[in-house]
């Protein structure tokens, strides 16, 4: 069954009408639609349905009503706590759809919004209950009902006016006024739309119509929302004789560099419609003197004025005033309102073609409070965030600003202190790291000096750059500048910012910055995304972070609570990581000298060799500055473990003779601690080092004290390890017989199994430069079986360049091509840089022994390049008759 109460008071069921006889059952009926699913007291529907004429026995007279409205509708009125209710389940009521329509137009878009309320006002004409008039429910309903209605049409009205469209919308409120007189947000809307429309003048002349309309009626003045509104349309009146007006900064004298960043902004800025430009980076950057560049450049564009404004700390309401009076808008018809600020603001740019830069923006939420709303307009935000949020609200484009280059460094400096020499300018640049405003504090300080004194000048810098680089220029100097982004961080970022700056390295990801923090990889990498937010951290990779080079020097003057077991963990961070990442590159070996350590949540998990290259490459650096920053702050366990741990990284793919002086540190660092253990494993490594360098003597004597106090500690593995080196001096002198004795001697000690494949390889080579080649071949594939049996696939690597190089020599080219292969195959996927080169020899004599001699040739100097670049040349020695040129061995 379907019912009505909007209009005439119906029951229909199908096409048919349902009798409901006589004008006090239709209000029964009426009353209790009114109120679906509720129990409506007796004494409420007497009221309702009598009002103050009431029968002499009310209560019977009731109870007919109902029953004769049960059975005119044959539906059950129930009869319950002292009163009746009609249930509605399964039958439909207008009223119901009316208002689930309305509330479903609200949420909906603009289009699909005028045709919700379009279908509702269709079936209501604004009367409503007719044939329901006894008693009092029509005088009590009948207003709130024919209210709602109004707020329908409303609602569509301003629809309308929101898509344009003008005409529509202006008659339908034209009939809302009239209809209902004192309804304000219809008046709002009518005014809002004669605005846009171009009929200021009306709407002026409207607004005194309501105003007086609403003191005669009600002796009450318009609403603040009316008010606010003329304001607008005054101002827009006002604002009609428009002055061009430029309030930028003078230009930065001396600007250089830029270029690629001012022909982007000069492009974006001119797109139709309106275009917005984010300018971020870190303090100091020169984004404010970037967009006031622009803004100069672009004149022409902007013929109706270019407009600066300071945001940090300014409340919006405050920073509108100040953009009403570049419009021309005098302070007396400036809304109180912020909202109503923003509308006359808005109001005043239609038509207009205005650049705005909004400079040193903290939020998204404040730019988007500014923005004009006028085709033809562009705004420029400078901010130390990226304020990706304005990439989805407004369409922004973004750049960060990097530091400039070193070139436009010392370009901008020889331009601003032509009395400084090329030393000295190169030393201020660099001392400057590239940030704009430290390079205009350095060359003002410079241009106050005598050129003798320039020299000292550069000498105190360095001492303390922060200090140096204090001195304000346009009332900033660096270390304030830094000050701002650091005092606007809560204090959990602050913490972080200053636990960074212990970091000795120069790059860092969430595993190492949870360490520092004792927190998990969710939270540090949370952190270090909000840091380089804050513009106080770059990111170099998707998860990678580092400082900018004074921003550094910064985070390390912080003081910070807690140092010492932040550094601890941070320390225990790299160790851990390092010892996974050697366990899986020397699959079988153990490192019994390293400190059992406590869990680190936060460590490196690795599971392949290319996971574990990948971690050393990333980390490589940040490993070297922790050991020799560990060593210098009281942490010489951690500081010779670390530099142990990075075998066999070293030999597969740093240059040799680099690190030398990294284990001689550690070594010695072992030693203040009387860490015999360490001590041995150190030497080994050093050992190593200087025999791949070229430093034969120094190698053999090393390996010769490893022996001795590998003894002393009685730790045969250390002991294998040093006759192995010391063997491998010798073999390298081409002293085989004396090596393969010393090697065999090493088979005898040794306890690893991997151990036991490392000799087995040696030996393998030594009888194969003997001529011994079927002993050789055997004793290489069984130091393939026990590197297969570990999982170490770089040990099997090694080995299949051995037996390639056998099998060479054996005539068997067939085998020594698939061995190499094998090798090639791993040691490429890995980025083995020197065991690579050492295969890509083998392959190139190969190709010698096939007769392809213009193939040979470029593989040898494939080698000899790969070589040359890992910093091992020594070991291109076989293939130097196939190679141009090569480099003089390193001493």
């Amino acid at each position: 069954m379907r019912f009505r109460v909007l209009g005439s008071v119906r029951a229909t069921t199908g096409d048919a009408d349902v009798a409901v006889p006589g004008e006090r059952l239709r209000t029964l009926l009426a009353a209790l639609l009114l109120r679906p699913g509720q129990v409506v007291a007796s004494d409420t529907l007497l009221y309702d349905v009598w009002g103050e004429d009431l029968p002499s026995n009310p209560r019977s007279a009731l109870q007919a009503a109902v029953s004769r409205l049960r059975s005119a509708l044959q539906l059950e009125l129930h009869h319950e706590q002292g009163g009746y209710r009609i249930d509605l389940e399964g039958h439909d009521l207008d009223l119901v759809r009316f208002r689930d329509n309305v509330a479903a137009a609200v949420d909906a878009d603009l289009d699909r919004r005028i045709e919700l309320l379009t279908e509702v006002l269709r079936d209501h004409e604004g009367d409503v209950l007719r044939d329901a008039s006894t008693g009092t429910l029509a005088q009590r309903f009948g207003p709130g009902l024919r209210d709602e209605w109004l707020e329908a049409r409303e609602r569509r009205a301003e629809a309308r006016l929101l898509l344009g469209e003008l005409d529509e919308a202006l008659t339908e409120l034209t009939a809302v006024t009239t209809l209902s007189p004192l309804r304000e947000q219809a008046w709002f809307l009518l005014l809002k739309g004669l605005h846009h429309a171009g009929r200021s003048a009306e709407a002026l002349a409207t607004y005194e119509k309501v105003r007086l309309m609403l003191a005669e009626e009600l002796g009450a003045a318009p609403s603040t929302a009316l008010q606010d509104l003329h304001q607008v349309i005054l101002a827009g009146e006002r604002a009609a004789g428009w002055t061009a007006r430029t309030r930028l900064p003078l230009p930065v004298t001396g600007f250089i560099g830029r270029d690629d960043e001012i022909a982007k902004a000069l492009e974006l800025l001119g797109y139709d419609g309106l275009p917005v430009l984010v300018l971020s980076g870190l303090a100091g950057v020169g984004k404010t003197a970037l967009a006031v560049r622009i803004g100069h450049a672009v004149n022409d564009l902007f013929p109706d004025g270019r407009w600066l404004v300071r945001l940090h700390g300014r409340p919006v309401d405050d920073v509108l005033a100040e953009l009403l009076g570049f419009c021309g808008i005098t302070s007396d018809v400036v809304p109180v309102d912020p909202s109503a600020r923003g509308e006359l603001f808005r109001e005043a740019l239609a038509g207009r073609r205005v650049l705005l830069i909004l400079d040193d923006a903290t939020s998204a939420a404040e730019v988007e409070a500014l923005l004009p709303n006028a085709a033809g307009c562009a705004v420029i935000v400078t901010s130390r965030r990226s304020l990706g949020e304005l990439a989805v609200t407004a369409g922004a484009s973004g750049t960060l600003l990097q530091p400039l280059s070193l070139e436009q460094s010392t370009g901008f400096l020889h331009q601003s202190v032509p009395a400084a020499g090329s030393a000295v300018v190169d030393d201020l640049a660099g001392l400057c790291a590239g940030l704009p405003l430290a390079l205009r504090i350095a060359a003002a300080s410079a241009r106050a000096l005598p050129a003798e004194r320039l020299t000292t000048y550069v000498s105190r810098l360095r001492n303390d750059r922060l200090a140096g680089l204090s001195r304000a220029v346009g009332g900033q100097g660096i270390r304030a500048s830094f000050d701002l982004s650091y005092d606007a961080l809560p204090d959990r970022l602050r913490r972080l910012f200053g636990l960074l700056g212990l970091h000795p390295g120069n790059d860092f990801g969430p595993g190492m910055a949870g360490a520092l923090l004792g927190a998990d990889l969710a939270t540090a990498a949370t952190g270090l995304d909000e840091l380089a937010e804050a513009g106080l951290l770059i990111r170099t990779d998707l998860d990678r972070y580092a400082f900018h080079d004074l921003v550094r020097e910064y985070a390390t003057g912080l003081p910070v609570d807690d140092s010492g077991p932040a550094i601890r963990r941070m320390l225990d961070w790299y160790l851990s990581s390092g010892v996974n990442a050697r366990q899986i590159l020397y699959a079988g070996g153990a490192e019994q000298y390293v400190d059992a350590l406590d869990p680190v949540p936060t460590a490196a998990q690795l599971s392949s060799e290319l996971d574990a290259y990948d971690w050393f490459g990333t980390e490589w650096d940040n490993l070297v500055a922790a050991v020799w920053w560990a060593g210098a702050h009281g942490h010489a366990d951690r500081s010779w473990q670390l530099a142990a741990v990075t075998w066999p990284y070293v030999s597969h793919r740093r240059r040799w003779q680099d690190h030398r002086d990294l284990y001689s540190y550690a070594l010695q660092k072992a030693r203040e601690q009387g860490r015999q253990d360490g001590e041995v494993w150190v030497l080994g490594r050093l050992g190593n080092a200087q025999l791949y360098a070229g430093d034969r003597a120094a190698a053999g004597t090393t390996f010769q004290e490893m022996r001795r106090l590998s003894r002393t500690i009685e730790d045969r593995r250390a002991e294998a390890a040093a006759v192995r080196g010391s063997a491998l001096v010798l073999h390298w002198t081409a002293a085989d017989n004396a090596a393969l004795e010393l090697y065999r001697e090493a088979l005898e000690i040794e306890v690893e199994p991997i151990g036991r494949a490392d000799t087995l390889n040696n030996v393998a080579d030594c009888l194969y430069h003997l001529g011994e080649l079927d002993a050789a071949r055997t004793t290489a594939l069984d130091a393939v079986e026990i590197y297969r049996a570990a999982g170490n696939r770089l040990g099997g690597a090694i080995v299949s360049g051995t037996l390639a190089e056998i099998c060479l020599e054996q005539g068997d080219l067939d085998g020594a091509r698939q061995y190499i292969a094998a090798a090639l195959a791993v040691v490429r996927e890995l980025g083995a840089v020197v065991l690579e080169a050492e295969a890509t020899s083998i392959l190139a004599l190969i190709h010698q022994a096939e007769n392809d001699d213009e193939l040979a040739r470029r593989t040898a100097r494939r080698a000899a390049d790969l070589l040359r670049d890992a910093g091992a040349n020594l070991l291109v020695r076989r293939i130097s008759h196939l190679v141009d040129q090569l480099p003089s061995a390193p001493g």
